[in-house]
C-alpha cells in the first residue's frame, strides 16, 4: 500500500462520506459479552472499538494495516490482530461465535469471494455480517465512489447474494447510506445456525 492510498483511505474518503455508519452492522451482528468475534479483513482495526466487550480477533492480508492496528489499539488476551489470507487460514474450525466482514468482498473476484465465504462458514458457528459498497441504478455519485474505491470488485446487490447465498442456510439483506447520504452500502446477515 502506498502512502497515497493511505492518505485517501484514512483522510479524504471519510471526509467526503462524513463517516461510514457502523451501528447498523453492530446491531445486526448482535455481539454478546464474551463472544468470540472474527473481524475478517479488519484493515486498520476500526471495528475493535464497537466490539470491546467481546473476545476480538482481527485478520487482514496487509501487513502494514495489521501493524498500524496493533500500534493504534494494542493487543491483549481479549484483542489480537493477525496477518493472514482470510480465504485460507489455519485457524481452528468453529473457533468463533460470529464474524463481521466490513468492506471485504468488493476486494475479491467472484471465485476468491466464494472461497472466503466458505472459509468463514468453516470458522464461525452462528452468524456472519458482510457489508460492502454497492452499485445501484440512478445513483450516479454513489456509483462514481464505487468506481474510485480501492476494491476493484464492487458489485450490484444480486451479485453479492449469488456469491454468499449458496454457502449459508439463511441470508437477510438490507441497504443503508453513509452519513453524507452519498455512498450506499449493502449488508448481508448470514445465519449459520437456523435452529436457535
Amino acid at each position: 500500500m502506498s502512502s497515497g492510498d493511505s492518505l485517501i483511505f484514512q483522510v479524504l474518503r471519510p471526509m467526503l462520506l462524513f463517516g461510514v455508519r457502523i451501528n447498523p452492522v453492530l446491531r445486526s451482528l448482535d455481539a454478546q459479552p464474551g463472544e468470540r468475534i472474527l473481524d475478517a479483513g479488519c484493515g486498520y482495526g476500526y471495528m475493535v472499538n464497537g466490539l470491546s466487550h467481546c473476545d476480538y480477533t482481527g485478520v487482514d492480508l496487509e501487513a502494514d494495516r495489521i501493524h498500524w492496528a496493533k500500534r493504534r489499539f494494542g493487543e491483549n488476551d481479549k484483542r489480537r490482530f493477525l496477518q493472514a489470507d482470510i480465504c485460507r487460514t489455519d485457524l481452528p474450525s468453529k473457533n468463533f461465535d460470529k464474524a463481521v466482514a466490513f468492506g471485504l468482498l468488493h476486494h475479491l473476484p467472484d471465485e476468491a469471494a466464494s472461497r472466503c465465504v466458505q472459509e468463514l462458514t468453516r470458522l464461525v458457528k452462528k452468524k456472519i455480517v458482510f457489508l460492502d459498497g454497492v452499485y445501484t441504478a440512478f445513483h450516479i455519485p454513489n456509483n462514481i465512489l464505487c468506481k474510485l474505491d480501492q476494491g476493484k470488485y464492487v458489485r450490484q446487490a444480486d451479485a453479492y447474494l449469488s456469491i454468499v447465498a449458496p454457502h449459508v442456510p439463511k441470508v437477510d439483506s438490507s441497504f443503508y447510506y453513509a452519513y453524507s447520504g452519498v455512498a450506499k452500502y449493502f449488508m448481508m446477515t448470514c445465519h449459520l445456525n437456523t435452529t436457535s
